[in-house]
């Protein structure tokens, strides 16, 4: 055994020392040569780039003043006209076709305008080029971003002769096609960085995308060696350009233009100096194999067996005994193997049975958890969730992987904010045994979020070992708790309609006597119309006086049907002539065609369209904008109705109240507070529903769906 072993150690130290010596001693010679070639290649490649780049930039220079002194372009600017534009665009056309330009822009200062000359396959548009303005009188050259590229932009400003300027702007796209003209050498590639971020460069795999940290130097110019990008080794070069803004309220960051030049051919001839070193090894281990055969015989065969044993135990097979002849370490060695092999398996049969009892109260917890209808969250001392049952994760709309482990704070305000998060701490301290909060998410419903503590099981610790969190939606219980609060408001509304119907008939009826004696003695023909709208809105208010007769009822009449349309375009016109002599108010409509009749009494919809536009009117201080627009439904049942005014809007805290009867925010005497509850018993009395949105200085939006007539 000891010859054996001595003769195995020898060998093997040979192999290895041998292997060692020929790698280390070739490759040291072959990379002391690479480097000093490496080094010149890279960078006379560096400098062709770089040169490349830099005529790039000649060229668009003398582009540039070239133009500041061409005669034709002088003259349009001069006499600059629409004719003389198409002079100007057609001289530019003829003028770069050629010059390896991509795009012209011309823009006039004086209008804004700007004209777009494409000299290539793409095409711009104008918000491309919006932000395109002159910053100095005198042409430069400066690199910006353009359609997710950089561009190289040579700009230069004209004056025209009645003020103003025209700008000129050559651009060059710095793209795929522009670094792929930078380079000369096939297994070189040219790309441009801003600060550490590759932006484009010629490689022709689009996926690749090198990472360098190109900051790291402290010099313009800088060398890194056999850096793997993709599989493939590069020695790569980074020259430092400039600093470009690469939005409008960005900071300047440093572009730089970097060169990869492929290591690939080092690399082969290393490898293959490599598997040369490889074979003599392999050899020279084959031939230690063969000798050490002959010692062997009485080594291996045990240990194999001993071996085989052993993966009977990896596969759970603990009923074994290895035997063997004579009395010797390694009989010693299997009766050890033995005892151990029957222990484990004793081990095993415990584990199993301990195993199988915590799985099966494993999974009962985890069906009580996943089967309540209550969105569960358990997190421990330090805020980190440690479960999460389905319901959360369905209303939530989150994965469990994303959430287990990590803090609770990193979930939304909406679901919890620091009170939430002080409520935690006061649970898992011992200060309180439950807290109950509601709280409201993005999709406007409403959570009851209740907190227990979570015990501990380990004595001698913290009797809390966490908190659980019960999220409950209760949004239906609110909602239907103040559908039952409107109601009983509208029930009292009615009966205070059916009053107040009742004392203003009298007086009514005298305001008509008296306007119809009016219109047969007045001549005049404007006050004849004012007088016509005085008694069409008098009829108009008593009809609403018998509908207000019969508010109470939540039955619509059954034969109603109205045309939308017709009903707006009458109240518009009756409110622009109310106006015209007033505020500055202009109103625009957009009524969808081939509307179906609506089922809904033609005055009752006529009193919403003029409250909606009467309120919008006087939330405009003097000059304002009210949109009215009507529309059907995808599927054809409603029709929809909004009135949209830019007026001084309605504060978030009266959103709520708006529809409740006697509410406004009008001063004394402008105005009673049941216009919108009037018009919201009207819509809800025809199966309609209404909907407000508002924000203060900017406006409000209402929109009324009422039924179409099927």
């Amino acid at each position: 055994m000891k010859i054996f072993t001595k003769t195995l150690l020898f060998f093997i130290s040979l192999i290895l020392l041998e292997a060692v010596l020929s790698i280390s001693i070739i490759t040291n010679i072959v990379e002391k040569n690479y480097v000093d070639n490496a080094r010149n290649e890279l960078g006379i490649e560096a400098a062709i780039v770089y040169e490349n780049y830099n005529s790039w930039k000649r060229n668009i220079w003398k582009k540039l003043i070239f133009l500041k002194e061409d005669e034709v372009i002088l003259r349009g600017v001069r006499n600059y006209s629409p004719f003389a534009k198409r002079v100007i665009m057609g001289h530019l056309y003829s003028t770069f076709i050629r010059s390896g330009i991509d795009y012209v822009v011309m823009r006039d200062t004086e209008k804004d305008l700007y004209n777009i000359l494409s000299l290539g396959l793409s095409t711009l548009s104008l918000s491309d080029v919006s932000d395109f303005k002159s910053s100095r009188l005198h042409p430069y050259i400066e690199i910006n971003r353009l359609k997710d590229n950089l561009a190289m932009i040579g700009v230069v400003r004209f004056e025209k002769k009645d003020g103003g300027y025209i700008e000129f702007f050559l651009i060059k796209m710095m793209n795929k096609e522009f670094c792929k003209h930078l380079t000369l050498n096939q297994s070189s590639y040219a790309a441009f960085f801003i600060n550490n971020d590759f932006i484009f460069g010629s490689f022709e795999d689009a996926e690749i995308k090198p990472s360098i940290s190109v900051t790291s130097i402290d010099t313009a110019y800088g060398e890194f060696y056999n850096v793997e990008i993709n599989r493939s080794y590069y020695n790569i070069a980074s020259q430092m350009l400039e600093n470009i803004a690469v939005g409008k309220n960005s900071s300047p960051q440093i572009l730089y233009l970097v060169t990869f030049l492929s290591n690939q051919p080092y690399i082969e001839r290393l490898n293959l100096i490599k598997k040369t070193a490889l074979y003599v090894t392999l050899n020279v281990a084959f031939l230690t194999i063969i000798l050490s055969l002959f010692f062997s015989k009485n080594i291996t065969n045990p240990i194999k067996a001993l071996l085989n044993a052993m993966y009977n135990i990896k596969n759970g097979r603990y009923d074994i005994n290895v035997r063997i002849k004579g009395k010797n370490e390694i009989s010693k060695l299997f009766e050890g193997f033995n005892e151990m092999a029957e222990k484990l398996g004793e081990d095993k049969k415990m584990m199993e049975k301990y195993i199988n009892e915590i799985m099966i109260l494993n999974e009962y917890n985890e069906k009580i958890i996943h089967s309540i209808h209550a969105g569960i969250i358990i997190v421990d001392t330090d805020f980190f969730i440690k479960k999460v049952n389905r319901f959360f994760l369905t209303s939530f709309g989150y994965r469990e992987k994303d959430l287990l482990g990590n803090s609770i704070m990193k979930l939304p305000c909406e679901l919890v904010d620091d009170v939430i998060l002080k409520d935690i701490k006061e649970i898992v301290s011992g200060k309180k045994k439950s807290i109950s909060r509601i709280k409201g998410s993005r999709e406007t419903k409403l959570y009851e979020v209740k907190l227990y503590p979570l015990s501990s099981t380990q004595k001698n610790h913290n009797p809390v070992s966490g908190c659980i969190l019960v999220f409950e939606d209760i949004s239906k219980k609110v909602e239907l708790e103040e559908k039952i609060f409107h109601a009983e408001k509208l029930s009292s509304l009615s009966m205070l309609s059916a009053g107040v119907a009742h004392e203003i008939n009298n007086p009514l009826g005298s305001i008509m006597t008296n306007v119809q004696n009016l219109l047969d003695d007045e001549r005049e023909e404007s006050r004849r119309i004012s007088l016509k709208y005085i008694e069409q809105e008098t009829r108009r208010i008593a009809k609403i006086i018998q509908e207000l007769l019969t508010f109470s009822s939540v039955n619509p009449h059954p034969s109603a049907e109205t045309d939308v349309n017709e009903v707006i375009l009458q109240v518009v016109g009756m409110m622009k002539y109310a106006m015209r002599n007033h505020k500055q108010i202009v109103i625009t409509s957009h009524l969808a065609e081939d509307l179906p009749m609506a089922k809904i009494s033609g005055d009752e919809l006529k009193q919403v369209v003029i409250n909606l536009m009467t309120n919008s009117m006087q939330a405009i201080e003097k000059k304002g904008v009210i949109l009215v627009k009507s529309w059907q439904d995808e599927d054809n049942k409603m029709i929809n109705i909004v009135v949209q005014d830019n007026g001084r809007g309605i504060p978030s805290e009266h959103i709520s109240k708006i529809f409740d009867p006697f509410f406004t925010t009008k001063q004394n005497g402008e105005g009673t507070g049941l216009g919108l509850s009037i018009v919201y018993g009207i819509v809800k009395k025809y199966g309609g529903s209404i909907t407000i949105k508002s924000a203060e200085n900017k406006g409000t939006l209402i929109k009324v769906s009422v039924p179409a007539l099927l």
